[in-house]
């Protein structure tokens, strides 16, 4: 059981998500069949296939017992559906799943996710706040509340806050970094925003979102031809479309 994963998750670094999900559905070893029935889900997705996905995570669901496994499996389904940008139905299965599983941190921070993309941030904040109560140095949750304030809203200070703390707890995150940049732009301090943000670039220099800030920073501070290779450069990492088109008329 434990070499059939194995050979599950090479095909699957590979992109041979078929081959991928013939070597998981052999997994019969209870220490690596969960897991394994939660990626064949990841795979039939990442291949396209969502709804069988979707029809594979529903048919755990019923034979779930645990809350742990219970809050996976509804992650997985969650989080399937938002990279399918069906926000309103990953809406539906987290609230779903908080029904049955009350104030569960993972399931709390997975909805203010989906929140975000929905322009709900009333959610995104009440959430990401019961989790702070529980977890106040949840660098994460502060990341999320921080950067969602500094990008969505004009409460810029109160970001800032959120941020410092985050950047406290995880100083060598590229995402938190990133956003304590991206605050320190919206509220005007240009040329402090300049070294974390080259900062997050250097740590994460794939990520199209960091590059599309650091170009913005360039910008402000007059360094107008770095600026445009950053978006260049954003834009050659495969940003979503929506991100493209926005950066391609900067």
């Amino acid at each position: 059981g434990e070499a059939q994963y194995y050979l599950g998750r090479i095909y699957e670094n590979r992109k041979q998500y078929d081959r991928a999900i013939d070597w998981y559905e052999e997994v019969h070893v209870s220490d690596y069949q969960f897991d394994a029935r939660l990626r064949i889900a990841d795979m039939l997705g990442l291949s396209g296939q969502t709804e069988e996905a979707i029809e594979h995570l529903d048919a755990m669901l019923k034979g779930s017992q645990t809350n742990g496994s219970l809050v996976r499996i509804y992650i997985a389904k969650g989080e399937l559906l938002r990279m399918a940008r069906r926000y309103e139905e990953a809406m539906t299965v987290f609230d779903t799943a908080l029904d049955i599983i009350p104030d569960n941190n993972d399931l709390l921070y997975a909805r203010a996710l989906v929140a975000e993309r929905l322009g709900r941030i009333d959610q995104l904040e009440a959430d990401l706040k019961i989790i702070l109560k529980t977890e106040p140095d949840n660098a994460h949750a502060l990341n999320a509340l921080g950067f969602t304030l500094a990008d969505q809203t004009d409460r810029f200070e109160e970001a800032y806050d959120y941020l410092k703390r985050a950047i406290e707890i995880m100083p060598d995150d590229p995402a938190i970094i990133d956003s304590l940049g991206w605050v320190l732009y919206r509220l005007g301090r240009y040329e402090e925003a300049v070294e974390p943000m080259e900062r997050a670039a250097e740590l994460e220099p794939v990520d199209p979102i960091i590059n599309d800030h650091l170009g913005d920073v360039f910008w402000a501070v007059g360094r107008d031809i770095e600026a445009r290779f950053q978006w260049n450069r954003a834009l050659s990492f495969n940003p979503e479309s929506e991100e493209a088109d926005r950066i391609r008329r900067k």
